[in-house]
């Protein structure tokens, strides 16, 4: 519609300038007021007029089109985003674990082999815990830092709100065989059971906590000659 205004607006102004020069063109048209002053009057005021609608027309479009893009943005804005997936139980304690084992060890290995959560029958979960242990100047270091990390994993898991009724921890390292072959294995493997776990004061000195009580209390299972 604007663009029809424009065009009329455009030949009135030539029928003004025509009917100036020439006002008997429109003889037919306008009869008796087919002279310069009637023709300039007609065509002027007609002039004025279409472009005063054609003013109309466009300017609230060109007003409302920002506010309507604003409006889009805004409703974009406003939409909710997808809530995150939430974890199972099982997923909760697998990444209490990988969290408190993330990264590598001083050898480059990744500290996770494996984390396995096991509903058991009578109700809550086992943990079953393998990682790569650190290499340290003295097999006594060595066997201080691995029982330093069980414990850290038992605080973790028995400290958290969930349901833990077993869990127990193997520490890998590399061992060389009678035929001077390297490969990694077991070399010290712990079970604290919730029976043992309920009892300790989860609120003691952490390095005592770490390096005396859990050690004393949980059970060890695999302890390799090279570490005793």
């Amino acid at each position: 519609m604007d663009d029809l205004f424009l065009i009329l607006a455009l030949l009135s102004i030539g029928a003004f300038f025509v009917g100036i020069v020439k006002p008997s063109v429109f003889t037919k048209l306008l009869k008796e007021r087919a002279t310069r002053k009637g023709v300039a009057m007609i065509f002027g005021v007609a002039t004025i007029a279409f472009f005063v609608l054609f003013g109309i027309t466009t300017g609230p479009s060109s007003q409302t089109q920002p506010t309507t893009k604003d409006s889009v943005v805004s409703e974009e804005q406003e939409q909710p985003s997808e809530p995150a997936k939430q974890l199972s139980e099982k997923e909760q304690i697998q990444k209490l674990v990988s969290d408190q084992l993330k990264g590598t060890n001083n050898m480059k290995n990744p500290y996770v082999k494996k984390i396995d959560v096991i509903e058991q029958v009578g109700g809550g979960w086992g943990v079953f815990v393998e990682y790569n242990a650190d290499d340290n100047l003295t097999k006594n270091l060595r066997k201080t830092g691995i029982e330093k990390k069980m414990s850290e994993i038992y605080i973790v898991l028995y400290t958290s709100d969930k349901d833990i009724r077993s869990a127990s921890v193997a520490a890998y390292f590399p061992l060389v065989d009678q035929y001077g072959n390297e490969s990694s294995g077991v070399v010290y493997k712990s079970i604290l059971e919730k029976g043992e776990a309920d009892k300790v004061n989860w609120g003691s000195d952490s390095s005592t906590l770490k390096l005396s009580i859990l050690p004393g209390v949980w059970t060890t299972s695999i302890l390799h000659p090279e570490f005793r």
